[in-house]
């Protein structure tokens, strides 16, 4: 950012070298102040980029972007309180969240777990309906996500189990695993292939397996890098590149869902990832206080932070917001949140804004997206939301 800086700026306006503008006095042959190309191309940049790093992409038609911005920001000084917003006699593991529609109606929040249980808000606040899983399924959804290119939710949990359905999330359909899979799913992901390959659902779970589908129907096994074999936890994606992570400290990625390289085989049981898509930063967590970061997906290393301390047992999961940073779930005899900051991570910490105590709650699974972190967790049977404005 610039003052003015053209031949007919007011020279100090605003102090010793900070010239301002004037609107001339043509009597006195003074002109006004001209503007320049590059004065307007900064003031556009110094706009367009908070908003873009916000909300991803700039709205012709919507004139309150940056107003959204100024509310995040004073919400994050302020605090943001962790609000139930379901509570019910099941435990929802599977959380995943589609981002507003402006004026739309499809399903924002959807939610599954114990006993085939499915849940779906419109708004992620209120207004939660419960379709019913497809074939009668009783067993546990362990992961659920959202594909914005096939406008189709993915659920997938015990005995091989795969679900899908549109955007309504009403009329879930059965799957057919490959190879007659009959193992735990634990986590699912879509990964979009911008460079005009293939995109893939990818679903990862027990005794190494992976599996893909470009349309949520055929199924295809993938082999896992270094012969492993041990359980994979949990699978994120950004464009083009996906981390799975899992038991025996496993680190696996891939650019195209087909093809996986072993890149951190160490101790302990890895259950979360995240993707920073503002720096490019990835970040895996897991027991033992367990955190490892790359800035490219290949080379990664572990980060201590000054929250590591005898209190708390294990880092359950990790999500990434515009609006809250790295908010990791924690286990300290129940769960707590707190944010994490990475860039600085010997600094003190914030814990999580809300009525989390000691004891009170334990995680069972977080999303989050631009605006909102959303956790579910099973001593309250309730699914909680976190609203940065």
């Amino acid at each position: 950012m610039h003052r003015i800086d053209s031949v007919s700026a007011e020279p100090d306006t605003f102090g010793t070298g900070k010239d301002g503008y004037t609107e001339g006095d043509p009597s006195a042959g003074i002109p006004a102040t001209a503007t320049t190309d590059d004065w307007f191309n900064a003031v556009q940049e110094e706009l367009c980029r908070p908003i873009e790093a916000f909300e991803g992409s700039l709205v012709k038609a919507d004139n309150h972007q940056l107003m959204r911005v100024l509310r995040f920001i004073t919400g994050r000084l302020a605090g943001a309180n962790l609000t139930q917003v379901n509570a019910t006699a099941a435990t929802y593991y599977g959380i995943a969240v589609r981002e507003r529609v402006p004026g739309g109606i499809t399903p924002y929040v959807v939610a599954a777990g114990a006993s085939g249980a499915i849940l779906v808000s419109l708004n992620g606040s209120g207004g939660w309906y419960a379709p019913s899983a497809a074939g009668g399924y009783t067993g546990t959804f362990y992961g659920a996500a959202w594909s914005p290119t096939l406008s189709q939710w993915c659920l997938v949990g015990t005995g091989g189990e795969i679900q899908t359905a549109g955007s309504t999330a009403s009329g879930w359909t059965k799957q057919t695993p490959a190879g007659g899979f009959s193992g735990t799913f634990r986590s699912v992901a879509w990964l979009e292939d911008t460079g005009l390959g293939t995109s893939y659902w990818i679903a990862v779970g027990d005794s190494g397996t992976i599996q893909t589908s470009a349309d949520g129907v055929t199924w295809v096994a993938r082999t896992a890098g270094s012969s492993y074999a041990s359980t994979f936890r949990k699978v994120v994606c950004s464009e083009n590149f996906a981390v799975a992570a899992g038991d025996n400290g496993e680190i696996q990625t891939s650019s195209n869902g087909v093809g996986w390289t072993r890149r951190i085989n160490d101790a302990g049981s890895l259950t979360g990832v995240a993707y920073d898509s503002v720096q490019g930063h990835w970040v895996v967590v897991g027991n033992s206080t367990t955190i490892y970061r790359s800035s490219d997906g290949t080379t990664w290393g572990s980060v201590v932070t000054s929250r590591d301390n005898s209190l708390i047992t294990s880092y359950e999961d990790i999500v990434w917001s515009p609006s809250f940073g790295w908010v990791l779930a924690t286990t300290i005899g129940g769960g707590l949140g707190f944010a994490l900051d990475l860039i600085n991570p010997t600094t003190p910490k914030t814990h999580w804004p809300g009525d989390l105590n000691v004891g009170d709650y334990v995680y069972a699974g977080m999303t989050a997206d631009h605006r909102n972190i959303f956790m579910t967790t099973t001593s309250n049977d309730g699914i909680y939301r976190s609203l940065a404005f």
